[in-house]
């Protein structure tokens, strides 16, 4: 997390075309990460990543100071006004960290109109790549998807599979990948299953994959 945040400050000194100011101003980082609900842990390992990584760079003498404002958002309806208060209110100047991509989608448009940067922490779905202003740590959805689709076919002789997917940008990515690259390889999908993201309870969907029992679950 200090690499991402330093790299995150790179970003900014190249955009700005001074090195003294990131040294001379705190630098105000937006994150938009779910602090509450079902995904809160993965929330709040990020917000402790980044405050440690603070405490570093400003420790070595990176930056003079380092403002974080976290929003606690994941869905859309939380993501796009969270993001314009980033924006206008607190005035950052990046968005360092966006952990759910059903969130960020649409609040692409708004961080380009603005020449905002925002780091993207998820696996990535063909939407987010080659978008200008948006970057990412992490790997291409459509990429892993396929190496999962290998390993079950080629690891496990899989000939057959099931898949459980969330409606969201991320699950119908890796839906539709996965199921595209077994298929290419000769696997059957005997079933798709799409369920909201905060569904708790899949004993719908696991009993009708029973019956139709699936070598492997996607």
């Amino acid at each position: 997390m200090k690499t991402f945040l330093l790299f995150l400050m790179a970003v900014l000194v190249f955009v700005s075309g001074c090195v003294q100011q990131s040294q001379q101003e705190t630098i105000k980082i937006g994150a938009l990460v779910p602090l509450s609900g079902n995904y809160a842990v993965i929330g709040e390992r990020i917000r402790n990543g980044m405050e440690l990584a603070k405490e570093d760079i400003i420790a070595e003498g990176e930056a003079k100071g380092i403002e974080i404002f976290y929003e606690d958002a994941c869905l859309a309806k939380d993501a796009i006004p969270a993001t314009q208060k980033l924006i206008t209110a607190d005035k950052v100047q990046w968005i360092g960290a966006s952990f759910c991509l059903v969130g960020l989608v649409p609040v692409i448009p708004m961080v380009q109109e603005n020449n905002i940067i925002i780091f993207n922490t998820a696996a990535n779905p063909d939407v987010v790549l080659n978008q200008p202003n948006v970057f990412s740590t992490n790997k291409a959805i459509k990429d892993d998807a396929e190496d999962l689709a290998k390993f079950a076919f080629d690891s496990l002789s899989a000939r057959t599979a099931s898949t459980v997917y969330y409606i969201t940008p991320f699950g119908e990515a890796y839906n539709n990948h996965t199921t595209r690259a077994f298929r290419e390889m000769g696997g059957a999908i005997t079933s798709t299953n799409a369920v909201d993201v905060n569904t708790l309870d899949y004993r719908t969907e696991l009993a009708k994959i029973k019956a139709e029992n699936p070598d492997v679950i996607f």
